[in-house]
């Protein structure tokens, strides 16, 4: 009697406080793809598009910056070419485009649906992303009252990279692999052995992830740790007496594991570039490293680089910004959550050595009932670690950090409480289940309302479109139509809006993607910008006929032109403004 009359009050608080909230997370999640597009790099990548569609050839060079260095210069008077990049036998400046393929997807949307279709892309691949997120926590046994509140946690942390970029698809990539490693991590001591078929499909994705985005190698990271834990795994059944079944399972897992990871390290190379390609996200560690860029401010002597704002480390984005921001916020509370994580598992480990030693067992890792998660343990470190080298990487960091630090902090409870933590979940449930929805009611209202990118100084609209605010299309509007021939210099963060959104496209002095041309080049720019250098020599060297800017980063150069009789304010929108020499039309 009474269990019949509890099971109809059982699924009703299943359905509001288990299955409700994670729907409703999911749904906030979504709104974040419901944004005006206001990426500075999206006209270079729907111009690189536009290339491979016109031409079918992909853009490794770009001869429509007309500030780099003549192909007829002497070899040693070339300023030095970024990471990964060289003068080929022309003397052209080439660079491995690492974002081809996503590209190509991205123009192709614009092709098919303009605008209206890089926003709809934009929300397809949003939504992909959070469901990935959710299945991967669910691989991980992540408990489902924990799984709303993370989503949340890592949406606020990811918020500023969700526009239209090429990192959205390298997301997808590893996120997909995670998951499918999810699968083969050893669990409560049981290993299993991948099929062939799971093999050929991690190579797989990595072949596409490579010619996507350079995150590539975070793959191969990911996989490795998996390797490892079955390594530890296979020694410790070593030390065992009665290691025959366990000793094959694992043996053969880090045999077929070993070929996945060779397998994925071969296809890195296949690509337009081959080694270069491959090599690319190494070199540009190294060379980061070697000009200490994101670490210090942009000032006469330092690397044009550190220019970039997302290239500086974590600990300076605080520094510099007066106030810490909702992102920043949440990615303190991920690597809190990482370093709990952490601890918890080295307790497991302690408390399963000493156990082992007390009751005379020979065992060289804690891999025992529950054990060491040394596959999470090691991806929870790791990806900590990446997050805290740039702030561009606090999103792909949190994407995989917080499921692997929830899978290490879940198996350190079951170790510890055993069937007692699943009466502390029975406890919390309701209770959580309601704090979620909660949650989830106030982030939706914070999105749609704009204050969420207020808060985060993005300043931008719930919405679809295309931001006139941050990207300079009236500037471009206005050249269309009143002077479709001119000669523009422009900055930085202006120049590939410029580039595609023109007719017809325009020349440029630089571009957004800094692997396009020497760094030298940065710095050119910049000394007219931001550090108020004359501007009249590069105007008569280039015939500068329009200068568009962003303000206030430019506010040194508007200032003089303001002031030169020269030149004459004829645009301003948003935060850009546009100058023409006096006499020009408009």
């Amino acid at each position: 009697m009474n269990k019949s009359s509890s099971t109809p009050r059982q699924s009703i608080y299943k359905l509001l406080f288990s299955t409700l909230p994670l729907w409703c997370s999911l749904l906030v999640l979504v709104l974040l793809g419901v944004r005006q597009l206001t990426s500075n790099d999206l006209g270079y990548h729907l111009a690189f598009g536009e290339t491979f569609f016109e031409s079918g050839k992909i853009v490794d060079h770009t001869p429509f910056i007309y500030t780099l260095p003549s192909p007829e210069m002497p070899e040693s008077d070339r300023p030095e070419p970024g990471p990964g990049n060289w003068y080929d036998d022309q003397g052209r400046y080439r660079f491995p485009n690492a974002n081809w393929l996503s590209q190509v997807v991205i123009y192709g949307a614009w092709r098919l649906g303009g605008i209206m279709g890089l926003n709809v892309l934009r929300l397809i691949l949003v939504a992909g992303l959070f469901v990935l997120l959710t299945a991967a926590m669910k691989r991980s046994k992540v408990p489902s009252l924990l799984i709303p509140p993370a989503l949340l946690l890592v949406g606020v942390t990811i918020n500023a990279r969700l526009d239209l970029r090429p990192e959205l698809f390298g997301y997808l990539c590893l996120l997909g692999q995670y998951i499918m490693l999810s699968k083969v991590t050893i669990q409560s001591g049981r290993p299993s052995s991948p099929p062939w078929i799971w093999v050929a499909g991690m190579v797989a994705i990595q072949l596409v992830f490579v010619n996507l985005h350079s995150y590539f190698l975070l793959g191969l990271a990911v996989t490795g740790a998996v390797l490892v834990e079955y390594l530890f795994a296979f020694f410790k059944s070593g030390m065992q007496v009665n290691r025959s079944q366990n000793s094959t399972v694992c043996g053969t897992a880090i045999y077929r594991l070993g070929v996945t990871l060779t397998g994925m390290v071969l296809v890195c190379f296949v690509n337009p570039w081959g080694w270069r390609l491959a090599f690319l996200p190494l070199q540009t560690l190294l060379y980061m490293k070697k000009y200490s860029i994101g670490t210090m401010e942009f000032v006469a002597n330092a690397h044009p680089w550190n220019y970039i704002f997302e290239f500086r480390a974590f600990r300076q984005q605080i520094e510099e910004s007066g106030t810490i921001l909702p992102s920043q916020y949440a990615f303190m509370i991920v690597l809190a959550i990482a370093a709990a994580a952490i601890i918890l598992q080295l307790a497991v480990m302690v408390f399963t050595l000493y156990k082992n030693a007390a009751t005379g067992k020979k065992s060289v890792s804690g891999q025992e009932t529950t054990g060491v998660k040394w596959a999470h343990l090691f991806i929870t470190a790791g990806m900590g670690f990446v997050g805290l080298q740039m702030w561009r990487n606090i999103a792909v960091a949190s994407l995989i950090a917080v499921p692997a630090s929830l899978a290490c902090i879940t198996g350190g409870l079951q170790y510890f409480l055993g069937e007692k933590l699943e009466r502390l979940i029975h406890k919390v449930f309701v209770l959580a289940g309601a704090a979620a929805i909660l949650l989830s009611v106030y982030g939706g209202y914070q999105v749609v309302s704009g204050k969420l990118y207020d808060s985060d100084l993005m300043y931008n609209e719930f919405g679809f479109g295309i931001s006139s605010t941050r990207l300079p299309m009236g500037a471009a509007d206005w050249l269309n139509k009143n002077a479709p021939g001119a000669r523009v210099w422009c900055d930085f963060d202006s120049s590939s809006t410029l580039r595609f959104f023109t007719r017809p496209h325009k020349d440029l002095p630089i571009l957004t993607n800094t692997w396009a041309y020497p760094p030298g080049i940065l710095y050119q720019n910049e000394i007219y910008r931001a550090l108020g250098r004359p501007f009249g020599p590069v105007a008569r060297k280039y015939n500068i006929d329009a200068v568009v800017l962003r303000m206030p980063a430019a506010r040194n150069l508007v200032w003089q032109l303001d002031k030169d009789p020269g030149w004459k304010l004829v645009h301003t929108e948003g935060i850009h403004v546009l100058f023409v020499r006096s006499g020009q039309n408009g």
